[in-house]
């Protein structure tokens, strides 16, 4: 924890996401971009780091986070389908090209089951 607060990051999962962009170089060229369940939002502070200065961050937790400039926020629960509807509402004519999820609900005592269960879930909630 302490390299992630030498460095102002809100947490070390950040690091993994910095990892994985190293990897596949994808951030760069995102221009509007998902975060679920994206508290404290170490995440989105990567996506404002490493993005196009004008890409649209949209974070959503049912948890409230600290403000991060020019970063959108929900307070919603992915989970429904309002939640959906609202961003359908806010940004009508935009496409999320990238969807970004270190988020894991405690749905069960089956891990397989679980795994399985969270898929189906971002699977449905794409189509």
């Amino acid at each position: 924890q302490s390299l992630a607060k030498a460095k102002n990051y809100r947490t070390r999962a950040s690091f993994k996401l910095l990892q994985i962009d190293k990897k596949f170089n994808f951030l760069k060229f995102s221009y509007a971009i998902i975060d679920l369940c994206c508290a404290p939002g170490g995440w989105l502070q990567i996506c404002k780091k490493k993005t196009h200065f004008d890409a649209l961050i949209l974070g959503i937790d049912i948890v409230k986070i600290l403000i991060i400039k020019n970063i959108y926020f929900f307070k919603k629960n992915i989970l429904y389908n309002k939640t959906i509807k609202s961003i359908r509402i806010n940004f009508p004519f935009i496409l999320f090209e990238t969807i970004l999820n270190d988020g894991s609900p405690n749905l069960g005592t089956n891990k397989i089951l679980d795994y399985y269960n969270q898929v189906i879930k971002v699977l449905h909630r794409t189509d």
